[in-house]
């Protein structure tokens, strides 16, 4: 089954924003390898919540990031890549078609 993910170009800064102001802030002061879903109490829950999510959150990785339980570092990683992505996306005003096989 092949579902494509559409992302509007005009929201995309407002979405960059958001990580470079918000979240990625908010996890650099935290120890790299502490696990958030232990911090948070959640446990595999948090895989489960993703999941039943019925989006592109079933199937979310991003190529070349180490996934070793959801730790600061594979956050920091993964929201890293993804806004230099949108970033490139807004740069080269192209829209791109997100394939999930």
């Amino acid at each position: 089954m092949i579902q494509i993910v559409y992302l509007p170009l005009s929201d995309l800064p407002q979405v960059i924003t958001f990580i470079d102001k918000q979240v990625l802030p908010s996890l650099q002061p935290l120890p790299l390898n502490l696990d958030l879903t232990t911090t948070w109490n959640i446990g595999n829950s948090f895989d489960a919540f993703l999941m039943n999510q019925g989006s592109f959150f079933e199937y979310f990785s991003i190529d070349d990031i180490e996934q070793d339980g959801y730790t600061v570092k594979y956050f920091i990683g993964t929201f890293s890549k993804l806004n230099a992505f949108f970033q490139e996306v807004v740069d080269q005003n192209v829209n791109y078609k997100v394939t999930i096989a």
